[in-house]
């Protein structure tokens, strides 16, 4: 019944509802099966039906974002290895959340050639070093789009929001610094050296014209790799990156490994490699910021150059 393009419907679909060893070749195969019923099936039966429904050899958008909704990862990635899967950007989105806690779907996702090149940015703060690697080379040959959705920037691993007294402080006082033509890469070393955190995140932020947000994943990033782009791209000498490297983040410092590696792979990557991702970055940045100015004011706002964005990292 699998390969009869004239079969009965309704012997079809009992068969497809039935146990996996009957089901799967008709899920996988049958051109009867309309996506409502592939839908249906996937809302109503398990894990096996749902592998056999992302086998098949076209899945339109509607059966993706379904099992997507409802599928576990072994579905879902059987899903993102199919290249006869259709999979719309907010189905991408809702598997590049998911990709965070459920890794086995990071490198599918990275494989993707449908894969959006500014959800993977946004995938580039928690994805494995061998895929962040090959996220930068798949950014460096491709445009930010002009018009991209909001995103899906992790949240899991981010630092909760926080502002007060001690962030207005530092803004004064890097304002004063960057008018007295102070602001530059001794400062920011020095800043490390005192610890002066707040000063620090936002210097930084303004010296390589990224969010103070942006600035703080930065300086949280164990593996150092969002430090070596954002250097490389703002035309850091070898000597003053490494002095920021062997800093460490926020939190710990760096084994010797981490900071060979480091060193290695700001020595290979380029300039223009590394603008090109901070291009991305700064994209995704004013997007963001953009629909939620849309979404808090009944009139358009444009989004700050630098938005205000602090976070305790404890």
């Amino acid at each position: 019944m699998a390969d009869v393009a004239n079969a009965p419907i309704g012997l079809v679909k009992q068969l497809a509802q039935d146990e996996i060893a009957v089901a799967a070749p008709v899920l996988e195969q049958s051109p009867v099966l309309a996506d409502s019923d592939l839908i249906e099936i996937v809302r109503s039966k398990g894990d096996a039906h749902h592998i056999s429904v992302a086998r098949r050899t076209e899945v339109a958008e509607g059966v993706s974002s379904a099992l997507v909704e409802v599928g576990h990862t072994e579905a879902v990635q059987t899903l993102l290895e199919n290249a006869g899967a259709r999979i719309d950007r907010p189905t991408m989105e809702q598997v590049v959340i998911r990709s965070e806690s459920e890794v086995a779907l990071q490198a599918p996702l990275v494989d993707r050639r449908d894969m959006p090149v500014d959800l993977l940015q946004d995938m580039f703060w928690f994805a494995a070093g061998d895929l962040r690697k090959k996220i930068v080379m798949i950014s460096s040959s491709a445009e930010p789009p002009a018009g991209s959705g909001p995103g899906a920037v992790s949240r899991a691993s981010a630092p909760t929001e926080k502002d007060g007294a001690d962030q207005a402080h530092a803004r004064k006082y890097i304002d004063k610094m960057k008018a007295d033509g102070l602001l530059g890469r001794p400062l920011i070393i020095d800043l490390f050296k005192r610890k002066a955190f707040p000063e620090l995140i936002i210097g930084f932020a303004r010296l390589v014209d990224i969010s103070e947000t942006t600035a703080l994943r930065i300086f949280c990033d164990d593996s150092g790799e969002s430090l070596v782009l954002a250097c490389k791209a703002s035309g850091f000498d070898t000597g003053t990156f490494a002095i920021l490297a062997r800093f460490g983040t926020l939190k710990r410092t760096r084994d010797e490994k981490t900071l060979a590696e480091m060193l290695a792979m700001f020595e290979s990557t380029t300039g223009p490699v590394a603008k090109r991702v901070m291009r991305f970055w700064r994209v995704r940045e004013s997007v963001v910021l953009a629909r939620k100015a849309a979404a808090a004011s009944p009139t358009p706002v444009s989004p700050p150059r630098n938005p205000i964005v602090f976070f305790d990292v404890d």
